[in-house]
């Protein structure tokens, strides 16, 4: 059965909405519910305290990229210790307008696919995200977060991507591929020790995004290196 994209909501003290690839709607509810856990630091026995997660969206068309700033535009700076300020998240135009559109009062004008962006910015604590800032996975054509594409050692990448080559400097050309495509070239999920550094040990500055969203441990000892 082929991989969809869901747009799920868990609900926990208030409503988290997550994006799953999962063969059905009961699998991407399991998904995500397990996804909140790890990413909340619950452990996996403690899944039952997620009150449930709803399937909200099949996401079957076209996704547009969108970023959490926060805070409402005339609102000030957001919390600087709130590492999902930043995320790149990939919506489609139904969950879009349910954003900007939802919980109105009586006589609110609703924004349309014409004007989502100045309503997004206007009315969120989203913003629109130009597709030109955001790369494009080589395997799947997906629009998707350089955050959530890390740079891999040579001989990682290598298994991942072997029609790769050196440019003329010897440095690789610059394909670039989503996590999800690259965890399913390997078999297996990526981890620290795939991840390239300098040399001199250090994390490369590509992957402290991918760093902070996904293996936050690792990126809170950057400070002492």
């Amino acid at each position: 059965m082929p991989m969809k994209t869901y747009t799920v909501n868990v609900v926990y003290t208030m409503v988290h909405t997550m994006h799953v690839e999962a063969e059905s709607a009961e699998e991407a509810k399991t998904k995500a519910m397990e996804t909140f856990c790890d990413e909340t630091d619950y452990m996996d026995d403690e899944i039952d305290s997620v009150d449930h997660a709803n399937v909200v969206y099949e996401c079957s068309g076209k996704t547009y990229p969108v970023r959490y700033r926060g805070c409402y535009r005339h609102d000030g700076r957001p919390n600087p210790d709130d590492p999902k300020v930043g995320r790149i998240e990939f919506w489609p135009m139904e969950h879009i307008l349910d954003e900007i559109n939802g919980n109105r009062s009586e006589g609110w004008t609703p924004y349309t696919e014409e004007d989502w962006k100045e309503g997004l910015d206007e009315w969120t604590e989203w913003e629109p995200v130009e597709e030109s800032e955001v790369d494009v996975c080589c395997e799947c054509g997906d629009l998707m977060d350089y955050a959530d594409s890390p740079m891999l050692k040579d001989e990682v990448w290598k298994l991942v991507h072997p029609g790769s080559e050196y440019d003329e400097d010897g440095v690789w050309k610059s394909d670039k591929m989503c996590l999800s495509c690259m965890e399913k070239k390997l078999g297996r999920k990526i981890t620290l020790d795939d991840i390239g550094r300098d040399d001199l040990g250090r994390h490369l500055k590509w992957n402290h995004d991918f760093l902070k969203r996904h293996i936050p441990e690792e990126f809170n000892k950057l400070k002492g290196e």
